[in-house]
This record gives C-alpha cells, sequence and structure tokens, in this order.
C-alpha cells in the first residue's frame, strides 16, 4: 500500500522533492558504475528531467459580511440610508410606471429592446424628465440601469430633449455627434468602395 506524504509548508515539499533527486541521481550513478564492464543494452531514451512546479495554494475561504449570516442590529443612520435609499429609487420607478400610463406605453414595452417611435420618444422623455426634475443628482450610469439603457444612450436622449427644448449647449452637443457619425459613416463606405 502506498501512503502519500503529508507536507506543512512548501519549504518542506521542496526539501523532500531535492532529496527524493538526489537519492534517485545516486542510484542511478551507482547503475552506471556497475553496469560500465557489462555489455551495452539498448535502453529507452529516459523521460525528460521535469521542473519543479510548486502546488498552487489553496485560495482563501470567501469571507461572508456579518450580516449576511445573522441578523445585526444597525445603528440607526445606517437604517434611516437604506429606506432613503430605496425611497429614491422607488421615486423614480414610480415615476416611470406613473408617466407610462399617462403615455399610453406599457412599462414592459419601455424597459425592453424595442425601438419603434413611439416607445423611443416616451423613454427619452422620461430619462429627461427624471434628470431635470424627479432627481437631477442621479448619475449616467444610474439612469441608465433604471431605464434598462447604455448610458451613453441615456446621454443622448436628455442632450436631444434638452435641443428639443432650445438648449444651445445641447444643440451644440447633438451637432457635434452628428458630425463624428457622419465622418465615420463617409469613411466606412469609402473603405467598402475601395475594397469592392
Amino acid at each position: 500500500m502506498i501512503q502519500a506524504a503529508v507536507y506543512t509548508s512548501e519549504a518542506e515539499l521542496i526539501a523532500a522533492y531535492k532529496l527524493r533527486r538526489a537519492k534517485d541521481a545516486e542510484r542511478a550513478r551507482r547503475a552506471a558504475t556497475a553496469n560500465q564492464n557489462a555489455p551495452a543494452v539498448k535502453r529507452e531514451a529516459e523521460p525528460r528531467d521535469m521542473e519543479f512546479f510548486p502546488i498552487p495554494r489553496r485560495p482563501a475561504a470567501s469571507i461572508i459580511p456579518a450580516w449576511q449570516i445573522a441578523e445585526l442590529y444597525f445603528d440607526h443612520h445606517v437604517n434611516a440610508w437604506r429606506s432613503w435609499k430605496a425611497e429614491e429609487g422607488m421615486k423614480c420607478k414610480a415615476h416611470i410606471r406613473r408617466r407610462c400610463a399617462d403615455l399610453g406605453v406599457s412599462y414592459d414595452d419601455l424597459m425592453g429592446p424595442s425601438r419603434k417611435k413611439k416607445i423611443v420618444q416616451a423613454r427619452d422623455l422620461l430619462a429627461y424628465e427624471i434628470k431635470t426634475t424627479v432627481r437631477p443628482q442621479i448619475s449616467w450610469p444610474e439612469l441608465g440601469r433604471l431605464l434598462n439603457r447604455e448610458h451613453s444612450a441615456i446621454f443622448y436622449s436628455v442632450m436631444k430633449m434638452r435641443a428639443a427644448a432650445g438648449d444651445p449647449d445641447a444643440i451644440a452637443s447633438i451637432e457635434k455627434r452628428k458630425a463624428r457619425m457622419n465622418k465615420a459613416r463617409a469613411a466606412f463606405n469609402s473603405r467598402k468602395e475601395q475594397g469592392e
């Protein structure tokens, strides 16, 4: 029966490996001197000498926060912050649901991938309303997550609405984006024509 050796450290494992290699080398040296007088026998090629690769360490066990294991009683300020954060998100979602009913668009269609003109216009209007009146301090990525879109798409929606309202900065931003898009489209078409 073969029993595996147990090592308590990497250094101990390396030392045992080196000792084993030294014993094997000594045994091979003795066999070579004993067989010098024997007739030559064709031997198979010895396997390549393997480098020593230390055994990877086990990753540390994932640390579970105490508040997930058992009920903890947080200070009042933690509970107040959590309720405020939930209320902020709920305020925006409630506004979206209420305005969906007003605009005649279903909430699922608004959050879905549809690009129908009516739905896109409603989505643009809601993004503009949330960013300007409901919660102006909301970040673009957060607003994007709220409407199930990329933050850049939401930014463009709000800029479109501001441009429609006559905001000169928004109009300049839209014009700059259109110029970049036209330039990219022209470059693509020229490459496509050269390839044909």
